[in-house]
């Protein structure tokens, strides 16, 4: 049998061959580039405003420092000296610090430690997280909400909560058992928890507002143990909380 007498096998066809064309993958990788070189450029611009803002944002922290420090000039003590000095961009002259390092001005500083914007951005995320957390211990978080503005929100909103809970129980001192627990709960002495008490009752009465609806041990401990959302959301209302607040005497 001759070669020539051989049936020829047509080729299959390659779908992929077929379709693959050159030109168009070049222009679409011209594309992409542009797309990316379009995207860095962007990119700078946000991180150039982000950077002035940032910048803006540090000197107005420490403009407000120094004029806090300044508005207590009067109170000044030897022990503020080291204070005034750290602050940023002081204008404080030396003859003048060195007269009050050896003025009989003795105390406590009244003058806070200076920290940079960012280590307090840092401390305050860090708060956040240890509020949030679920990962976080009970005594971290209660350290956490030490921190922050919630304390004394949380406190009375807690010993009225702990107070409707004994009064329901018709124990004899509802409001002593109230103060102790409370107490005990957010790891402070009773005559701190009547000093929260009494701050938030008196801003109360100031601003004319309504007395919010009581914090629930029950709801407070759970909080303490999976974290989400801050008992602060829970003093100022929802469904944590006693729809029939009782009004407890002062402590």
């Amino acid at each position: 049998m001759h070669e020539s007498n051989l049936p020829v096998r047509a080729a299959p066809a390659n779908s992929q061959n077929a379709s693959f064309n050159p030109a168009a993958i070049v222009q679409f990788l011209g594309e992409a580039a542009g797309f990316l070189q379009q995207a860095a450029r962007v990119a700078a611009v946000l991180v150039q405003r982000f950077a002035v803002w940032a910048e803006q944002e540090e000197r107005r922290y420490e403009r407000g420092v120094v004029r806090r420090a300044y508005l207590r000039r009067r109170h000044w003590k030897v022990s503020d000296v080291k204070r005034l000095e750290a602050l940023p961009n002081c204008s404080l002259s030396s003859a003048r610090l060195s007269k009050l390092a050896i003025s009989n001005k003795r105390g406590r500083p009244v003058v806070p430690q200076y920290r940079p914007l960012s280590q307090l951005l840092m401390e305050r995320v860090r708060i956040v997280q240890a509020l949030h957390g679920a990962e976080t211990a009970p005594h971290a978080r209660i350290k956490a909400l030490k921190q922050t503005g919630l304390m004394a929100g949380v406190a009375e909103a807690l010993y009225r909560g702990y107070y409707a809970a004994a009064k329901s129980h018709g124990l004899r001192s509802p409001s002593a058992q109230a103060e102790f627990q409370a107490a005990a709960l957010l790891a402070v002495s009773a005559p701190t928890l009547r000093k929260l008490c009494a701050r938030v009752r008196r801003e109360r009465r100031e601003h004319g507002e309504p007395i919010g609806p009581s914090l629930a041990p029950a709801a407070f401990k759970e909080w303490l143990k999976t974290g989400g959302d801050t008992p602060g959301g829970w003093s100022a209302g929802s469904s944590h909380s006693e729809q029939s607040p009782v009004r407890p005497p002062p402590l």
